[in-house]
């Protein structure tokens, strides 16, 4: 049988190893607690980079966007009350008649310029819609510098264009900011 001494040993080392048990899942808490708190802090950055980049993707399209209906607008203020909200709505527009002022129009023409060139810059972080945005945009430029140049253009044509560019910038600001596809 086992003497008292021995029996206050067995008793002491149970106490001791408790409490090391208790002080090693402190400390592991600990640890776990921290990296858990670093890996939220770069969560937490990333997701306010991604916000200010999509915030400024918005204003960058939202320009573009802008630009698109001023330049629009140019060359139909003359006739706006006749055209718009009529079936004359889509018909071509002989744009030699409205004949808008060169430099205000060029203004445009140069704001739609700057617009596409400042989106390039947003087009390699988004791998799914990024293209098709590009190729949107680009059509409703060279719709825009069609007009210009030619004094020529199709209202409904140039609408068309610029609700497709309008539902794929929609599409990148989603992506941008890492949210599912947004139809």
């Amino acid at each position: 049988m086992c003497d008292q001494d021995t029996i206050e040993y067995w008793k002491m080392g149970i106490e001791i190893a408790t409490l090391i048990t208790t002080i090693v899942i402190a400390v592991v808490g600990f640890i776990i607690s921290k990296r858990l708190q670093v890996q939220n802090e770069i969560e937490e950055r990333k997701s306010s980079w991604l916000e200010k980049w999509a915030d400024d993707f918005y204003a960058v399209a939202s320009d573009f966007n802008d630009a698109a209906t001023s330049f629009l607008f140019l060359y139909l203020e003359s006739e706006w009350g006749e055209i718009g909200g009529s079936e004359k709505g889509g018909s071509a527009v002989d744009l030699q008649k409205l004949s808008p002022d060169p430099s205000r129009l060029h203004t445009f023409l140069l704001e739609l310029n700057r617009g596409w060139y400042e989106m390039y810059k947003f087009f390699g972080f988004v791998d799914e819609n990024g293209e098709v945005l590009k190729t949107a945009a680009s059509d409703l430029l060279t719709e825009a510098k069609t007009w210009y140049k030619d004094g020529a253009g199709d209202v409904t044509t140039f609408r068309q264009k610029q609700l497709t560019f309008n539902k794929n910038a929609m599409k990148v600001h989603a992506e941008l900011l890492e949210l599912k596809d947004s139809k």
